[in-house]
């Protein structure tokens, strides 16, 4: 009960720890070179935020990049700084100390990268490699019977009720975990969330520090999308939440108005500080397309002309 009851003041003491530090964290331009790469200012400034937060103690940080920014370049730099930096320990036996979770449809597509541009050695699920530096897989292998061996169910008591996790069983150094288009993972009670937050719980009960790097076109928006970020960024201390979020919650009629959840966002990502990484405007040379036309129909008659025999065609 003195637990529970404390938990608001708990949460406000944290708060301004964290604030106290935040404060004092400083960026430093690393100029991160590539042999073949040519990092976009945009890239760079996230490149340098991102360490910065790392290397101020941070146990996370969030790019929220636009589409066609390159993510997997910035993401590409981050571990080329680290294995320079000799902060990448491969002692281990079955998984190399760098994971990359994203989507099942860019998985190639990254892999590909990776190893072109920044001549990384990459295992998959389809693929293992015991010499990799860089373990890509996407979000739905983390459901797959593979992947549960290497989870056991564990219980724990939270706020009075009996809960059962999930908990990553391996006893690997994994260094840096990044979660591509980190939205997929916003269900809390989804398999590959619980999953993701099973490393975390392992990494905590062992002392261990993971950095974790959450990058999403479409970041959150809304303060229940930050609940697995701010599990692994050690800013709560359960996976539920609520305390640490109640602090941005709005008490007056009315909170999940848009406006409501626009300024309780801005005073979440304001709380979080360098955490938030915040590249500046580079605008692009070309525009982005999330959909393309097969088809350039010069009217409607004819447009509906083929369907119709499309439609037929198909059995309909």
């Amino acid at each position: 009960s003195w637990w529970i009851s404390t938990a608001d003041q708990r949460m406000l003491d944290e708060a301004a720890k964290l604030a106290a530090k935040n404060a004092a964290i400083e960026v430093v331009k690393l100029n991160v070179q590539v042999a073949g790469v040519k990092f976009r200012p945009q890239q760079r400034k996230a490149i340098d935020q991102t360490i910065a937060a790392y290397n101020a103690g941070s146990n996370a940080a969030w790019i929220p990049l636009p589409t066609g920014r390159g993510k997997t370049f910035v993401a590409g730099g981050i571990i080329t700084y680290f294995k320079e930096q000799g902060l990448l320990d491969n002692d281990n036996l079955v998984f190399p100390t760098v994971f990359f979770f994203t989507k099942k449809q860019v998985l190639v597509p990254t892999v590909d990268k990776l190893k072109d541009y920044f001549v990384l050695k990459c295992a998959t699920d389809k693929a293992p490699n015991y010499d990799a530096a860089v373990y890509c897989a996407n979000y739905q292998a983390l459901s797959t019977k593979r992947w549960g061996s290497f989870f056991k169910p564990v219980t724990r008591e939270s706020f009075g009720n009996t809960v059962t996790d999930e908990v990553w069983t391996p006893r690997e150094k994994i260094t840096l975990i990044f979660l591509d288009e980190c939205h997929e993972c916003k269900k809390m009670k989804s398999r590959r969330t619980k999953r993701i937050m099973g490393i975390a719980r392992a990494a905590r009960a062992a002392g261990r520090r993971v950095f974790w790097i959450f990058m999403s076109a479409t970041n959150a928006t809304t303060l229940d999308d930050t609940r697995l970020f701010n599990y692994c960024a050690g800013l709560c201390e359960d996976d539920d939440a609520s305390a640490f979020l109640s602090r941005f919650l709005s008490p007056v009629k009315g909170a999940r108005t848009s406006s409501k959840i626009k300024k309780q966002m801005e005073n979440y990502i304001e709380h979080i500080g360098p955490m938030y990484v915040r590249p500046p405007n580079d605008p692009l040379g070309y525009k982005i397309h999330n959909k393309i036309e097969i088809i350039d129909f010069q009217c409607k008659r004819d447009e509906a002309f083929d369907r119709f025999h499309i439609f037929c065609a198909s059995g309909g």
